[in-house]
């Protein structure tokens, strides 16, 4: 952009050569350092990004604490699609989001699909959505819970002496080996 309108300044007169090449190199000089900025940039989030390797085994997430989040969404659902739907109370929509999102789905209470429906389409676009992030939470909370009721049953099992402190240590390792291939 910058090359276009220095070529036609210089182009409509002869007097203003020096003029002009000295605005062209210096559009060029900023260009180019503006180049390496954005480079050097795109460069320091790349490794920024890359090096960061938390490590989170050891994070344990309560049983409760999934458990509370999952009734947490399936309540705010209730009560959205109570407010939404006419014919539809709590309970209703509670019965809807716990059949939807276990995957159950019945198909026998729908959103949006009321004879009185004010327009349904962007109901049935949001209903989606909770639909989508409602499984990805449900996933995250189980995979949350697995790992809470492994670790527990490992404790218990090395309390009982059914199992030697290092070989549950050994297997953890062999397990987040195996988990990560």
């Amino acid at each position: 952009m910058c090359f276009v309108l220095v070529a036609v300044a210089g182009v409509e007169s002869d007097d203003n050569q020096v003029t002009t090449t000295t605005a062209q190199t210096s559009a060029t000089t900023t260009l180019w350092k503006c180049r390496r900025r954005v480079t050097e940039v795109i460069r320091r989030m790349r490794s920024a990004l890359t090096s960061c390797t938390a490590d989170t085994s050891d994070v344990h997430v309560p049983l409760y604490i999934s458990l509370l989040v999952l009734t947490g969404y399936v309540l705010l659902g209730a009560l959205l699609f109570g407010l939404w739907e006419r014919e539809w109370d709590v309970l209703v929509g509670s019965y809807f989001c716990f059949v939807t999102l276990s995957t159950i789905g019945f198909g026998d209470f729908v959103p949006g699909t009321s004879l009185d429906a004010w327009s349904s389409t962007p109901k049935l676009v949001l209903c989606s959505l909770y639909v989508v992030c409602g499984l990805a939470l449900l996933a995250m909370c189980f995979d949350l819970m697995q790992d809470e009721v492994k670790r527990v049953c490992r404790k218990v099992a090395i309390q009982l002496g059914l199992v030697q402190p290092h070989a549950t240590a050994q297997r953890m390792s062999a397990d987040s080996d195996a988990e990560d291939t």
